[in-house]
């Protein structure tokens, strides 16, 4: 969900300000989280604790009063009443991402969308752009195929999606209707090439850029082999800790699931974990599809997924894994290939609580210091 927070705040500054300049700066010093962000961490909250959509909606909005809500939210969040207001606007498409990932069937995340949308958003129009951000999200982390995606959303919700960026841009104006954004928002991640050029794309509609930028960055982040670390740094920057803190756990799979149960999950992907470790640590590397990027996600059998860095090629992955003493795990617990000695700490990647690094034979985290 982090891709659909990105792109809140990246187009922040684009709302009431268009830009037609393609180069135009990702992050600076007036982009900011908007209520597209707020009310995403209020869904992954709701999915997480069990909590009522509704409810959860108006706990967080009660936290962050002056995030920009549209008027008729703001009416309701401020009212004693839990009943729906009748909206077709595009605010449940925005905050519906974490849905998308959390399930493991179409039909319950469609279900689930429709249900997240129906407690403020009970027109069709928006209740179908809910359905319809959620299926592409899941359909993008599990097929990694844009025809797939096109044709699920043409024929299940008859959205027209074959016009050019520059098309939409000739006559497109600011617009918050369901029907008249999220079509156009979904476009912009279908002409990309990576997160970026996706979130790039929805800026440049010209429309209501905050959000169809996090509904394009939302879809993108499921479809592609990463986002960036600058991205992802620049987004921590920007959230405070109650933001942070539901983000990360949203990421992270729970506490009581350990790495051997992610198996299944990943195919012919394959597992290593370190000779001697005490705490478990392991490392999945999953080579993306169609392309030489590899992802090697890090975990341990206490607190899952703790860390995810990006490779531009196997040889790469392999040699920081050959660094800190990781073995090749087979599913009948065999270990094999066995990864040389490590070598000098090194720097690996920022990381919302500091940073990853070896010190030889273990990954360790260290607030505010590098090491190369």
């Amino acid at each position: 969900m982090i891709g659909a927070i990105a792109g809140d705040i990246i187009g922040s500054v684009f709302e009431h300000n268009p830009t037609t300049d393609n180069h135009f700066t990702l992050f600076s010093r007036k982009s900011r989280f908007t209520d597209d962000t707020v009310l995403t961490v209020a869904t992954a909250d709701a999915l997480m604790n069990n909590k009522d959509y509704a409810q959860s909606y108006k706990d967080w909005f009660n936290l962050y009063p002056r995030q920009g809500y549209g008027g008729s939210f703001k009416k309701w969040a401020q009212s004693d009443s839990l009943e729906p207001y009748g909206s077709w606007g595009n605010g449940s498409a925005m905050r519906v991402s974490p849905v998308g990932w959390f399930f493991n069937s179409l039909n319950q995340t469609l279900e689930e969308a429709r249900r997240s949308s129906a407690v403020t958003h009970n027109h069709p129009d928006a209740i179908a752009a809910a359905q319809a951000v959620a299926g592409a999200i899941f359909l993008a982390r599990k097929t990694k195929d844009k025809q797939i995606i096109y044709n699920f959303l043409r024929y299940k919700f008859g959205y027209e999606l074959d016009k050019e960026i520059s098309e939409i841009q000739a006559d497109y104006h600011f617009d918050v209707s369901a029907k008249g954004s999220v079509p156009q928002a979904i476009i912009a991640f279908l002409k990309s090439t990576d997160y970026e050029s996706a979130v790039r794309n929805a800026v440049l509609l010209g429309g209501d850029a905050d959000t169809q930028a996090c509904i394009a960055g939302a879809i993108a982040q499921a479809f592609y082999p990463g986002m960036g670390l600058f991205t992802e740094e620049e987004v921590y920057k920007r959230l405070d800790k109650k933001l942070a803190d539901v983000v990360i756990k949203f990421t992270k799979p729970s506490s009581h699931n350990s790495a051997k149960e992610y198996l299944p999950l990943f195919g012919n992907d394959f597992w290593c974990k370190p000779l001697e470790n005490h705490q478990q640590n392991w490392a999945l590397i999953n080579h993306i599809s169609d392309s030489q990027n590899v992802a090697v996600y890090f975990m341990n059998e206490l607190s899952g997924v703790f860390d995810r860095l990006m490779f531009n090629n196997l040889d790469e992955a392999v040699l920081s894994l050959r660094k800190n003493y990781f073995l090749r795990y087979s599913e009948n617990e065999e270990l094999k290939e066995y990864f040389g000695p490590p070598e000098a700490p090194f720097y690996i990647a920022p990381h919302p609580k500091g940073y990853i690094y070896s010190s030889g034979k273990y990954w360790h985290t260290k607030t505010g210091q590098r090491y190369v």
